[in-house]
């Protein structure tokens, strides 16, 4: 992917229930980064990993694309240009998941279960990370704004 075509969202991953065996306590958060020219921006669009790439952190453990257990996923979902979902299933890294134990994103929902029978339900949500050059351009407008201020004082 170019770096100049490349967008970044923050996904957060939140547990509407938790399963008894969930053990973390720290965020379930990480960032899908894509090629925005792979997109048109109009209508349901979809992207393959060869276009988009993600790291999530769950209970504590990383995933990545490849971790999929599907050769053909992980599949990421767009709505007018906007990211809305994710296609992606793993067998849980967590040391106390049993066999059979996976983590599943299905658009926006979020399915686990540690124990490899019960299954545990959350939601994904995306945030746009602000580019740096619109952070840096930003820092420097209210510089601008801030030095033009005090000079209008006198």
């Amino acid at each position: 992917m170019s770096g100049v075509t490349a967008a970044t969202i923050q996904v957060t991953i939140v547990l509407d229930e938790i399963d008894p065996l969930y053990t973390s306590s720290t965020a379930n958060i990480g960032t899908v980064t894509y090629d925005e020219l792979k997109l048109t921006g109009l209508g349901e669009e979809t992207l393959k990993v060869s276009d988009a790439s993600f790291d999530l952190v769950f209970d504590e453990f990383q995933y990545i694309p490849a971790d999929d257990t599907d050769p053909s996923f992980p599949e990421f979902y767009f709505t007018n240009g906007a990211l809305v979902g994710l296609g992606f299933e793993a067998v849980l890294k967590s040391t106390n998941a049993l066999a059979g134990s996976s983590l599943q994103l299905q658009n926006a929902n979020v399915f686990y279960g540690f124990n490899g029978s019960d299954i545990y339900k959350g939601h994904l949500v995306f945030s746009t990370v602000p580019e740096p050059s619109s952070i840096l351009l930003f820092i420097i407008s209210g510089i601008l704004f801030c030095s033009r201020r005090k000079r209008m004082k006198y």
